[in-house]
């Protein structure tokens, strides 16, 4: 953080939107006093205690693949509601913009890119692992790129929380959704994270998400169909205290025919070994789902080194 708290907002100069939702607006700004281009989180401010968001982004300062926080300042409107100001670093693309567009020019993300790109996104989750923190809204919209540099930074923490037993299920993108959270499990942990983190993985391979469900349902139909239907055991884990019942939905499930994952790979130099590094990550017991600090010594990451 700067040692000057309070930004003036005549010393930015907004020139575009980058975001809208229900988390806020997100700017794009030139800071007239460096001319230093930056993003700027415009959110409403409720009460007066300091927002968890800025607490997360504390906590997690300082690691080089996750976007940081310059300075944080407020403003008041006419009708007395305040505004609260996140001002970050800027890159000028997010993942999922980045990963589209060269597939829509015909430019498939090449191994040596896919790695090094992925490799900076578990580098980011594993130092946020490691701080308490789970993100809890992973997607490529989430991670920020410098197409020249392929630079990579995790952002957008406005979901992030230190995780006790007491979460909302309510969380993270659909396509990028662990199944526990479909089942409505409150006693998840970082490993919804992990399961983000493989559904990007795959698309940074086809251009396309993995998981493209309609509802919350459709979308733990799309999971079974193209990794096979969790076992009893799966289901039992993804649960947690619920009761393990419901023979039409478990007869559903079974129905589905594990799909050709591997085909997923196809344009990859390394199918296999991609295939494997994939399957580490989409795994429905999230106990058996590797950490980012174990995926990172996969050997998906040495093959030209």
């Amino acid at each position: 953080m700067r040692a000057n708290q309070e930004y003036k907002v005549s010393r930015l100069r907004f020139e575009q939107q980058l975001g809208t939702g229900s988390f806020g607006t997100v700017f794009k700004a030139i800071d007239l006093n460096t001319l230093e281009i930056v993003a700027v989180k415009r959110t409403l401010k409720s009460g007066c205690l300091v927002s968890r968001e800025y607490q997360i982004l504390q906590t997690i300062s300082g690691n080089k693949h996750c976007v940081q926080l310059l300075d944080i300042f407020y403003t008041v409107t006419k009708d007395d509601k305040c505004i609260q100001h996140l001002v970050f670093e800027y890159l000028p693309e997010n993942l999922s913009r980045f990963v589209r567009g060269r597939y829509k020019a015909g430019r498939p993300l090449g191994y040596s890119e896919v790695s090094e790109i992925f490799s900076q996104v578990l580098k980011g989750i594993e130092f946020i692992h490691s701080k308490g923190v789970v993100h809890r809204d992973l997607k490529p919209e989430n991670i920020l790129i410098d197409p020249d540099t392929l630079q990579v930074k995790i952002c957008d923490f406005g979901s992030a929380k230190k995780i006790n037993t007491l979460n909302t299920p309510y969380i993270v993108s659909r396509y990028y959704r662990a199944p526990e959270l479909i089942f409505c499990n409150t006693n998840y942990n970082s490993k919804i994270d992990i399961w983000s983190a493989g559904c990007i993985f795959v698309e940074l391979f086809t251009g396309l998400p993995l998981f493209a469900g309609k509802t919350e349902g459709d979308q733990f139909i799309k999971q079974a169909q193209v990794l096979g239907p969790p076992s009893i055991s799966d289901l039992k884990a993804l649960m947690g205290p619920m009761n393990l019942s419901g023979s039409a939905t478990l007869s559903a499930l079974t129905i589905n025919k594990k799909g050709r994952f591997a085909e997923l790979f196809k344009n990859c130099s390394v199918p296999e070994v991609a295939c494997d590094l994939a399957l580490k990550m989409l795994q429905f017991d999230p106990e058996n789902r590797l950490s980012a600090s174990e995926l990172l010594t996969h050997s998906f990451f040495f093959l030209l080194k």
